[in-house]
């Protein structure tokens, strides 16, 4: 095989098609062409290069062979080939920007199957074997399938069918499709959780049994960094007549991609031994099982294999090879000696590549914004209190922002304005003393200790008279430390802090008192379901107020006539009725009215003390309703609602059908028109604060340099570093310190250039308290990573730390993120993405914080 440079030409040349894999590296910016109804995979709008080369080695090659035994069918970057069996050139049958593979020929010979995203998702599709006349046979848009292979019949296929809960890395069952027709498919096997995954399948030659690999790991649960030596994967086998299931082979090693030989007598599998994959054979009449060639490619059984734990291979319709991908190319293993036969293939290669989307962010700017904003809230006179760079801050009418603590002094988090509006309560941190629960006046004078013993604070609420507080004391964590973790709970003390603080309720987040001040409302888990619930001061009678599969936040206002939550990134309002249970909060609930008041997000709920106003934060922008006019604007849409709804009866539109069916597609039952929520923020509290820039001015000489520009190095080398930048390299010889220089001798030393990682999950602390000094940036920066990117991480925690760096504050890498993942499985922080406008909102949602990139999970 020949593995030079010669083997791959490439040529570029402009076009102005569209690329899939645009929309799916960016997430935005990308509309359809104009007037276009629906998306195209194929004509999303994007500019793209055409790259064109001609390839004789691939990656991850599925393939099979024709049942005359003369060519064979493989996939390469997303499209579909043939080839003749002895090798030569490729001719393309698919090609294009949807993404094409697993190719399975029917058993006559006259259709491939295949699995194409041309319809937007995964989904098995069938075309001529000349690569025309291609159709979908199966349209799911959610559970996809892919690893489709032929009935012996031809009239059916099977497939793995994709699962995920909670996690997106999900389960897999066998279904079964009618073939050309499709329909909603038959269910084979089904999964026996939801993240343990199973796939690869194959029917044997009389059509009585369905083979495929499963993972039958310990555990319900996909871990990482399994033992594949031990035993990952089997192989197991269903009986189509009646529905029993056997545990096949059960080996170590692992068995996955199940290959039956056209005379039903001998199975091919995959196996792991020690750090090599092998092609092995399994007898079904003895159970002998037979190595046959230890040459492939690392198959994936730690990981996650959406696809598939091996390539797809297939034997020749004598049963004298198998045919397979390895090593970036085909090959031809005889099955009686397993000496391996190499098929040379040339392939011209089309592929539109998508021009990317690039940023250029200031990393250098002598200020940077200030967008991490946290518990903001009204003053009480005309102002606004809330967090940001590790303090708490004040901003009277027409004044900027002020501190109201001592930079140097601990962080401070969670503040919350006393009921008369003299004094603030809010939690501390300190690295070395752990944290308290103190009280000061609004302006930050008169600081008091009301919680002393030394602890992982994470919020305080006031009583309605102000005479009490009511605190969380939470857990430690490993960016905090250890210390200082006994006794979590919630604590009520004297707001005046002269009675020692007693615990009512060893479980619960985010306390607040009841309107009556007589019992303590908390957040809990129960399951996958929060849980709005009180006790009593004493810590008893536990009543449940609330319940909801996705919120995050829920907040009864003063009065408790109203209850606002955080849902799915998004802010909702709803009466709040007296009931002896517990209402089932969600944004489709119909027992109550509910009104959405976010448009791109929010979070930080907080009620004004009269219970009319609801205010949410996103980044630096204070938001707030007049609940009052939410609802008011919500039954004027009902009404309009109903108006079109009436008008649809009078005159159906011109596609709808007179008469009682005109009359039923217009009946006003559906739901009222949601109302898109407010982008309009009432304030925007952040400001421009001045950069870090250290006052250097330092020559360091008579080292090895390893500069960016070339693979050259520079001995005896000098760097001329002023502020934060990097001035002048060069030679002693050409680079010469002035007398006065502060110069740093650092012969015998090797400098290079400050490492950027880009895909750097540094962590952040629990509970939204952060640490004083991170020890990862730490250990990042010991290790010489001078920049971080993160592309999953805590919005609100990696932007807050990434700020008291650039401030100086916290000693660190420079630091960028993503912020939260925009996830895709189940759980109340899903992001779900049904339109242009989803993804639009979900990226202006995490860029309002500080993100400038996106990763869609």
């Amino acid at each position: 095989m020949d593995r030079s440079a010669a083997a791959i030409q490439p040529a570029v040349s402009r076009g102005l098609s569209a690329l899939a894999l645009a929309a799916l590296a960016t997430g935005i910016g990308i509309a359809p062409p104009a007037g276009a109804k629906d998306w195209d995979v194929a004509n999303c709008g994007a500019p793209y290069d055409t790259l064109r080369f001609a390839a004789e080695e691939g990656t991850w090659m599925s393939l099979d062979v024709h049942p005359s035994g003369d060519r064979i069918v493989f996939d390469l970057l997303g499209d579909l080939y043939v080839l003749p069996i002895e090798g030569g050139r490729a001719e393309r049958l698919a090609g294009g920007v949807p993404w094409e593979i697993q190719p399975r020929w029917s058993p006559d010979g006259g259709k491939i199957l295949f699995t194409s995203d041309r319809g937007g998702g995964e989904n098995l599709w069938l075309m001529n074997a000349d690569g025309t006349d291609a159709r979908a046979i199966t349209a799911e848009t959610y559970r996809l399938p892919n690893n489709g292979v032929w009935h012996p019949s031809g009239e059916w296929v099977v497939a793995k069918k994709h699962f995920t809960s909670t996690r997106s890395m999900g389960a897999g069952e066998l279904w079964m499709w009618r073939v050309p027709e499709g329909g909603d498919g038959v269910q084979l096997t089904k999964r026996k959780n939801d993240q343990m995954d199973a796939g690869e399948p194959c029917i044997s030659p009389d059509g009585r049994y369905a083979y495929w690999s499963e993972d039958m790991s310990p555990g319900s649960s996909f871990a990482y960094n399994k033992d594949p030596n031990s035993r990952i994967y089997m192989i197991r086998r269903l009986d189509l007549e009646t529905g029993e299931i056997t545990n096949l082979v059960d080996v170590v090693g692992g068995a996955v991609r199940p290959e039956i030989s056209p005379d039903g007598a001998t199975l091919a599998f995959v196996r792991r031994v020690d750090d090599r994959s092998e092609l092995s054979l399994f007898d079904f009449e003895t159970g002998a099982i037979r190595p046959l060639w230890d040459g492939l490619s690392l198959d994936q059984q730690e990981t996650w294999a959406l696809f598939g734990v091996y390539p797809g291979f297939d034997w020749t319709p004598d049963g004298r090879s198998i045919v397979l991908w390895a090593q970036g190319g085909l090959w031809r293993v005889d099955v009686a000696t397993g000496a391996p036969t190499s098929i040379p293939f040339r392939a011209d290669v089309e592929l539109a590549v998508a021009q990317p989307v690039r940023f250029s962010p200031d990393v250098s700017a002598d200020t940077f914004p200030v967008k991490v904003i946290r518990w903001p809230q009204p003053d009480g006179r005309g102002g606004y209190l809330f967090q940001a760079l590790g303090t708490l801050w004040r901003r009277a009418p027409g004044r900027e922002p002020k501190a109201l603590f001592d930079a140097s002094s601990e962080f401070r988090f969670a503040p919350r304005v006393s009921p008369d509006g003299k004094r603030i309560a809010y939690v501390t941190w300190d690295d070395r003393t752990g944290g308290t629960v103190r009280t000061a006046s609004i302006d930050g004078g008169k600081e008091r200790t009301v919680f002393a013993r030394p602890g992982h604070w994470v919020s305080a609420a006031w009583s309605p008279d102000g005479g009490s507080l009511v605190a969380q004391r939470g857990a430690s964590d490993r960016y905090r430390g250890r210390l200082w973790d006994e006794d979590p709970g919630l604590w009520i003390a004297p707001a005046d802090g002269k009675s020692e603080p007693r615990l009512v309720a060893r479980e619960g987040t985010n306390p607040s008192f009841s309107a009556d001040g007589e019992r303590i409302r908390f957040l809990r888990r129960d399951g996958d379901r929060t849980v709005l619930s009180s006790v009593d001061l004493l810590g008893s009678d536990r009543r449940d107020h609330a319940t909801s599969e996705h919120a995050r936040e829920l907040v009864l206002s003063p009065d408790e006539k109203w209850l606002a939550f955080e849902e799915l990134w998004q802010t909702w309002v709803c009466p709040f009725p007296e009931q002896p249970g517990a209402l089932d909060v969600s944004a489709k609930m119909k027992a109550v009215p509910v009104a959405r008041l976010s448009r791109h997000g929010g979070g930080d709920l907080a009620w004004s003390g009269d219970s009319r106003t609801i205010y949410w934060e996103l980044g630096p922008e204070l938001f707030a309703a007049d609940v009052d006019s939410v609802f008011a604007a919500a039954r004027e849409a009902a009404a309009e609602k109903k108006a079109e709804a009436k008008a649809g009866k009078d005159e159906p539109a011109k596609d709808e059908p007179a008469g009682d069916e005109g009359e039923k597609a217009g009946d006003g039952d559906d739901p009222p028109k949601e109302l898109p929520g407010t982008d309009v923020p009432l304030v925007n509290l952040g400001w421009d604060e001045p950069a870090d820039v250290p006052a250097t001015d330092l020559w360091i000489t008579g080292a090895t340099i390893l500069p960016m520009d070339d693979l050259s190095r520079i001995e005896n080398g000098v760097v001329h570093v002023v502020g934060n930048r990097i001035v002048a390299v060069g030679a002693a010889d050409a680079l010469a310190p002035p007398a006065s220089a502060h110069v740093l001798d650092a012969s015998g030393h090797t400098i290079l250039p400050g490492f950027v990682d880009v895909h750097a999950h540094t962590g952040s602390s629990n509970q939204r308290v952060y640490a004083e000094q991170n020890w990862a940036f730490l250990a990042n920066l010991a290790y010489g990573v001078t920049a971080t990117h993160d592309p999953s991480n805590d919005t609100q925690m990696i932007f807050a730390q990434s700020e008291l760096v650039r401030q100086g504050r916290l000693l660190g890498p420079r630091v960028w993120s993503t912020g939260t993942i925009l996830y895709g499985a189940e759980g109340d922080f899903k992001t779900v993405i049904d339109s242009i406008e989803d993804a639009d909102s979900a990226i202006r949602r995490t860029a309002a914080w500080g993100a400038f990139s996106v990763k869609s999970y």
